[in-house]
């Protein structure tokens, strides 16, 4: 399959979730690549990092349960318009440091602002998103074992 005929069958929801993994992996390798060309872009540098780990967060529930008082994070991850709600935030604030200092940086804010879109494209009766959710029931089956320790 390809990502045409999954569009066509409303199955974008694992394109998302690719993309927004995609994204992430750019935001940790390229957030710091403007750093010494402008004062305040340091601020923008801190707020890819932590926006590449919010993503991970949000496409991996299970490792939010490394930390505490992430039960909503975990809530609120398998909510379509969440997701793509946040990825256009964080494609914004992308953009946002784009009119600093035009740097590669401009690939993780295109990205994120597709993953928003697959996120929002996406048809919850056709969801071809099987490893996030069995990902899911792993999570919740390490916190049921932690629980009994």
């Amino acid at each position: 399959m390809n990502i045409f005929e999954d569009l066509k069958k409303g199955k974008a929801g694992i394109w998302a979730t690719y993309v927004a993994l995609l994204s992430a992996l750019l935001l940790f390798i390229f957030a710091s690549t403007g750093i010494g060309s402008h004062a305040l872009f340091f601020v923008f540098t801190i707020i890819g990092w932590a926006e590449g780990l919010l993503v991970l967060l949000i496409e991996f529930p299970f490792c939010a349960k490394i930390f505490r008082g992430t039960d909503r994070v975990l809530q609120v991850s398998g909510n379509k318009n969440f997701k793509a709600i946040t990825y256009l935030v964080f494609s914004i604030l992308i953009w946002l440091s784009l009119l600093l200092v035009s740097t590669i940086i401009l690939l993780p804010a295109v990205t994120l602002l597709l993953a928003a879109a697959f996120s929002v494209y996406r048809n919850e009766g056709a969801e071809g998103n099987s490893s996030i959710q069995d990902g899911r029931a792993w999570a919740g089956a390490a916190a049921t074992a932690a629980a009994r320790v």
